[in-house]
């Protein structure tokens, strides 16, 4: 136990004071998995400090997990690679060339994951078939031949899992068009738990922008896209079920260009059962948001941390006028 401790402490010292390795490590991405009940070593600070010396440094947090955190069930290293967007077939980063299609298993958990949202949204879906005939389920949608699903994106896009699950239970992946945000980079500080976020990447999500929707696909890949992107999912007051589409549609000529079949399809309800009753062209959201500003400063609270209190405030304050 002396030997491990002793080899652990002179790497680390290492580490800190060699220049040369410092510089070597800010130039290669890599990804640590830190654990919270780790008794015999400080991983979760030894974490937090790599963190800081090396900025390309990706940490993963698992709370529950103790000091053989690779030995646990339900944890796998090339889950969490592919997760924080550091797995690559050559020196450049591609994120569509290096997908590769999730497991059965990692099929199952993310099923299992989507179940308690399931449940509450109990979630319905009704397609139509060539003939015209509406039927319950997904028999209307084409398996065989490339698909480009083109819908409305209601608010806080809560409808995705719901789609992307019932189209995971007949063995067909949406690879679909994420926003920069979740797929560059490591937007999170400090210790970051594995969320929305890498399971989005795990699944096939991809980066905005002409180029990379156009290489999706020219690879025949079922594909989903939201004309309106994050302006419907984080519609104003009193723009619900608005859509919000760009004047020209390039994805019909770029579908019709792979021979892709065009699904347009809607969703209703989760805009009846949330109203936005205050955003930032209000009074209240500005004294709102001021008022929470300073909060974060004094308290140090972290960005997302502020967006989820204050939507569901708005939700909480809402449903209570209602009632």
């Amino acid at each position: 136990m002396q030997f491990h401790i002793a080899s652990w402490t002179s790497s680390t010292a290492t580490l800190k004071t060699s220049r040369g390795c410092t510089d070597w490590c800010q130039k290669t991405a890599e990804v640590r998995k830190a654990s919270g009940k780790d008794e015999m070593l400080p991983s979760r600070d030894e974490a937090k400090r790599l963190k800081k010396e090396i900025s390309s440094c990706v940490v993963r947090y698992y709370k529950d997990s103790g000091h053989t955190l690779l030995l646990e069930d339900g944890l796998d290293l090339g889950t969490t690679i592919r997760g924080a967007f550091l797995y690559r077939k050559s020196n450049k980063m591609d994120p569509i060339g290096d997908f590769i299609y999730p497991t059965t298993k990692e099929f199952e958990e993310a099923y299992e994951r989507s179940k308690v949202l399931r449940q509450m949204t109990s979630p319905v879906f009704f397609s139509t078939k060539e003939d015209g005939t509406v039927v319950q389920g997904l028999d209307g949608v084409p398996e065989d031949g490339p698909v480009l699903l083109v819908g409305y994106h209601m608010l806080l896009g809560l409808e995705l899992t719901a789609l992307v699950t019932e189209f995971l239970k007949r063995k067909q992946l949406i690879r679909g068009v994420a926003h920069p945000f979740l797929m560059h980079g490591n937007p999170e500080e400090g210790l970051t738990e594995p969320g929305f976020a890498d399971d989005a990447r795990v699944f096939g999500g991809f980066p905005a922008g002409k180029k990379a929707f156009f290489k999706v696909l020219s690879r025949k890949e079922c594909t989903l896209l939201y004309p309106g992107g994050t302006r419907e999912a984080l519609h104003r007051k009193g723009e619900a079920y608005r859509l919000f589409w760009p004047e020209r549609s390039e994805f019909v000529r770029a579908a019709a260009r792979f021979g892709f079949t065009i699904v347009p399809f809607g969703v209703v309800g989760e805009d009846d059962l949330v109203e936005v009753s205050a955003d930032y062209h209000s009074f209240f959201f500005m004294i709102y948001s001021s008022l929470w500003n300073a909060i974060c400063l004094v308290l140090n609270i972290h960005l997302y941390t502020v967006l989820s209190v204050w939507t569901i405030s708005c939700m909480c304050l809402y449903i209570q006028q209602q009632s």
